[in-house]
């Protein structure tokens, strides 16, 4: 029986950059991991996130900040992916009611493919 709470994929949604994100008086802050590459581009919505990341070739690591803060603590920036469903991921941020921190852009990779290229699981 195949089980419906775990996906044969890994998801990483983009979202809407947010000015209030950028980083405050962070010792660890890379601005090439944040900004896009191409400066003269501005990046409006999640759509324009998306064809920066295809521009560049791939996702960067990063430290995810939020507000100005850091959310991923360490020294090694990463790359965040969910393995919940999408069906499941979409229920679920109905349920939060929180729609804005969601979006129906992102990339999605065989869970198989990434583990043999080099993804590790957090602890």
């Amino acid at each position: 029986m195949k089980r419906t709470d775990v996906s044969d994929y890994l998801i990483h949604f983009v979202r809407k950059p947010n000015p209030l994100d950028a980083p405050k008086n962070n010792e660890w802050f890379d601005e090439n991991s944040y900004f896009p590459l191409v400066l003269s581009e501005a990046l409006i919505n999640e759509f324009d996130v998306l064809i920066n990341v295809i521009k560049e070739g791939g996702l960067r690591a990063n430290f995810s900040f939020r507000k100005g803060h850091q959310t991923v603590y360490g020294y090694d920036p990463v790359i965040c992916f969910t393995e919940m469903p999408l069906i499941n991921f979409l229920q679920y941020v109905l349920q939060r009611n929180k729609i804005d921190r969601v979006s129906e852009y992102g990339f999605a990779i065989l869970k198989q493919e990434a583990y043999k290229n080099g993804a590790e699981a957090s602890p």
